[in-house]
Order: structure tokens, then sequence, then C-alpha cells
């Protein structure tokens, strides 16, 4: 799989998630929704993908390595940030 493949899926369990009332919920704290506007792009030419929850936020910049393994935890039904997927055994 191409990373422009790999990104376009990340993108579309992104917006599933920022649909989702019960996934995207707001936080306490900073009042505000876990996902807005969130993407996933690789730029031509690239060798990483760049992913965004809050578009207006910081951008993480994820490997291949990494943005395999957070669409694979994403694919398995699991909701989250890659960070999530990290920490997840």
């Amino acid at each position: 799989m191409t990373l422009q493949e790999t990104a376009s899926r990340i993108q579309a369990h992104l917006r599933r998630m920022e649909k989702d009332p019960t996934i995207n919920v707001v936080h306490e704290a900073t009042k505000l929704k876990c996902y807005y506007n969130a993407s996933a792009c690789c730029p031509k030419g690239g060798r990483k993908i760049r992913v965004s929850y809050i578009s207006y936020q910081f951008t993480s910049t994820l490997s291949r390595e990494e943005a395999e393994r957070y669409l694979s935890w994403l694919d398995a039904g699991n909701s989250g940030t890659h960070r999530d997927a990290a920490r997840d055994p």
C-alpha cells in the first residue's frame, strides 16, 4: 500500500470519528472537541504522513511504520489518535 493510500484510509477513519458524537466529545478542561476538520495527507513525493486532529492546532508527522500501525489499530475498531494507538499494547 502506498503512503497516499494509507493517508486516505486514515482520513476516512478520522472523518468517521469526527462525525460520531460518542467519540468526538468536548473536553471539560479545554471546552474543545477531540476532532475538528481532522485530516491525514501525504504530500506528493513525501516520505511521511501528516495528521491533524484539530485543524487550527499542530500537525503530527508519522513515518510509514507509525502510520501503518495506526491504521491497523483503527481498522481493528479502535478510536483515538496515533498516540493512543502507541500506548495500546
